[in-house]
């Protein structure tokens, strides 16, 4: 093999790594991922009994455990729906990823519901306010969700399953054997075909006609989702830019700049002001005004906020106002604890600025599309 030769095997080769990371790149940012406490393989968490199908094998459905509430439903259990085709749904209402896959579920609920397939979609929180039940009840509302919907506050349930993402669905047969799942966004065509021929095993003739509806999983490659609480930035190795990062439960009076807004690292949130560090956000501390910068790279961006209802929060992208199904005039109003849409436009890079001057606002995270 002579030089040239070499090298141009070299350059291959690179070319088909950065091919591969940007794959896992785009997979990663279609399911938020927790660290697990259990394990992923339901036969060996739960013991539970392996069925064989057309030479395949699969898990019994673990039953729903440790459910707090239910809304939308009495309480259900996988062994009481024995003979209909269950589609078990991993979410929490603060996740764009899980909050993407809605209209399909809903679409699917208004379909084959009336030929046999049972819909829950287990909530289990990833932030303490979303534990409370009158806040899941606005967020079904919201969302249009009138499918059972059980509230796993406690991981009862995502444990049984060893689930490790949010969101994830089971489709469960009439027997009660798990025959497939799906990690994240994206896969709604076969995954609505495993139901088709699910209903199918149980008697039913089905339309084969798949939904159709916008897949609006992300295939760009987005600024990654940023925590701003300490507990769940610093596991992530994530901070904020100002010098000292992040002071765990320290209220800081944060000051940048003009010379450091200008040269923002791409990817990282800046503070300035009087904000305070605590496990799930960073709060402002006073009435004074307080603003977060924050250098982005998406089409769409997202911000998980919890404070005061009726608290203003500005919002500008590169200096300018922007309008989004949540921003008006300038500003977005709190009207609880959710995710709040600041951007919504074409793609490229930005420098996005949130001001609000008012106490106890708190900001949880930030998520792009």
């Amino acid at each position: 093999m002579d030089k040239k030769e070499y090298s141009r095997y070299i350059w291959l080769g690179i070319v088909i790594i950065l091919v591969v990371v940007s794959i896992l790149y785009l997979e990663m940012q279609n399911a938020r991922p927790i660290t697990p406490s259990t394990t992923d393989n339901i036969s060996a968490n739960n013991d539970a009994p392996i069925e064989t199908i057309n030479g395949a094998s699969y898990p019994k459905a673990p039953e729903l455990s440790g459910i707090d509430s239910w809304i939308n439903s009495k309480p259900l259990t996988i062994s009481t729906l024995k003979g209909k085709v269950v589609l078990v749904d991993f979410w929490t209402y603060s996740c764009i990823n899980c909050l993407r896959t809605l209209p399909y579920l809903n679409s699917w609920n208004e379909k084959y519901s009336p030929e046999g397939l049972v819909i829950i979609g287990v909530h289990t929180p990833e932030f303490t306010f979303e534990k409370d039940y009158s806040n899941v009840v606005m967020a079904t509302k919201k969302y249009n969700v009138t499918y059972p919907v059980a509230l796993d506050n406690d991981y009862g349930t995502w444990n049984a399953y060893g689930n490790q993402y949010w969101p994830r669905k089971y489709l469960i047969d009439k027997n009660g054997y798990i025959r497939f799942d799906h990690i994240g966004e994206g896969g709604y065509d076969e995954t609505e075909m495993q139901i088709q021929g699910l209903l199918s095993e149980t008697g039913v003739h089905v339309n084969d006609t798949l939904s159709n509806i916008t897949d609006e999983t992300p295939t760009t490659m987005n600024t990654p989702e940023l925590y701003l609480g300490y507990t769940y930035a610093l596991e992530r190795s994530q901070n904020i830019g100002n010098s000292g990062g992040l002071l765990p439960e320290i209220g800081k009076n944060y000051t940048l700049s003009g010379k450091e807004i200008s040269a923002l690292l791409n990817d990282m949130p800046y503070l300035e002001g009087l904000w305070k560090s605590t496990t799930e956000t960073v709060t402002t501390t006073s009435n004074n005004t307080a603003s977060l910068y924050l250098k982005f790279t998406a089409k769409k961006a997202h911000i998980v906020v919890e404070g005061p209802i009726g608290a203003k929060v500005y919002v500008t992208v590169d200096g300018a106002n922007v309008t989004t199904e949540d921003v008006h005039d300038g500003y977005f109003t709190i009207d609880g604890p959710r995710l709040y849409t600041v951007y919504d436009g074409n793609y490229g890079t930005y420098t996005l600025k949130l001001r609000t001057d008012t106490s106890e606002v708190g900001i949880n995270s930030f998520t792009f599309g």
